[in-house]
């Protein structure tokens, strides 16, 4: 079995695409951190400068808030209004752990850069360039529709366990490199920076927002992304296993997959029953900080709810996947 890894990996990198989509998000952050180091500050920053932030960042943060507490009072737009109070969180967040500002926006340290990670967007890069990495890897052993591996003298079980095990280390290798690349871009910019810089959330204030660290959600946000990874893999292989080449595979993968997750966003009863949907939890970010279910009315779509529909639809490919071999045999 452990010749059969070293099979999968090589037919990994045998292909320049799979390497290249392995290296998408840490080139996509380079872009990032460098657009950061030279264009000007964002709104804060400047908003801060203008108060003092270069001669006290402390006694700055209190002007801003006071300031910020003054436009809320005279404006009547409750977009702005809210923008504002999210804000003086912020604000409020830093004073009192005396921290200085990062710009999130424009991020030129490691932790802020692993934050652009948590995005949808990267995350759904990530999400998309896992379906076609292993497509590629499980679809190439078909030929008209025939699994060459069938006809080896090898265990199909055993090989279906290498197979999901070897996808999990791609994925996780996929999401561990821009970490990597965070670490290491952080020496060129403005250092590491602290994990205790805040994390926009809506876990106390599900209208406006608020902020918590890292430490506060790092348990939670491991073991529902570590979950999903499972999932996601599972269901790869097993529609690799029905539709038999990569064309057909491909397609079905992003119908199913981007088809949910763009719909809870846009499509009112996709929302409501979002907390259903095994893909919601694509990004675990989003769940533990609430900020999907906030963004989307749904509050249900937690943490909690995305443990265990996660875990039954696991066990649900389980057994599929032990019925295929079943029939397979009985054929």
């Amino acid at each position: 079995m452990i010749n059969y890894g070293v099979f999968l990996l090589k037919r990994l990198l045998k292909s320049k695409i799979n390497v290249f989509l392995m290296l998408t998000i840490p080139i996509l952050l380079v872009i990032n951190f460098f657009t950061g180091l030279n264009v000007g500050n964002d709104s804060m920053q400047n908003n801060l400068n203008q108060v003092g932030y270069q001669q006290n960042v402390q006694t700055s943060y209190e002007k801003l808030i006071n300031q910020n507490v003054q436009l809320i009072k005279k404006n009547q737009s409750s977009t702005l209004s809210d923008k504002l109070v999210n804000d003086n969180y912020l604000l409020s967040y830093l004073k009192h752990y005396r921290l200085k500002y990062e710009s999130t926006d424009k991020p030129t340290t490691s932790v802020t850069l692993f934050q652009r990670i948590g995005d949808d967007y990267m995350m759904g890069i990530i999400l998309l360039s896992i379906i076609f990495i292993l497509v590629n890897v499980y679809a190439t052993s078909y030929v008209d529709r025939l699994d060459l591996v069938n006809l080896l003298p090898l265990n199909k079980i055993k090989t279906s366990i290498v197979s999901i095990g070897f996808g999990l280390l791609v994925y996780l290798s996929v999401i561990i490199l821009p970490i990597i690349t965070s670490l290491i871009l952080g020496l060129f910019g403005n250092g590491f920076g602290n994990l205790n810089y805040p994390i926009s959330s809506n876990l106390i204030d599900v209208e406006r927002g608020d902020y918590v660290n890292i430490g506060q959600i790092l348990t939670p946000l491991v073991i529902i992304q570590f979950l999903f990874i499972i999932f996601m893999v599972m269901f790869i292989y097993l529609i690799v296993i029905l539709a038999k080449d990569k064309i057909n595979s491909l397609f079905i993968l992003i119908i199913a997959t981007f088809g949910p997750i763009i719909s809870i966003y846009f499509f009112k009863p996709f929302s409501q029953k979002s907390q259903f949907i095994p893909f919601s939890f694509f990004n675990g970010l989003n769940i533990v900080t609430n900020r999907l279910g906030a963004g989307i009315s749904n509050l249900n779509l937690t943490y909690q709810n995305g443990i265990l529909i996660l875990l039954i639809s696991i066990l649900i490919i389980i057994i599929i996947l032990f019925g295929l071999d079943l029939l397979r045999r009985n054929m």
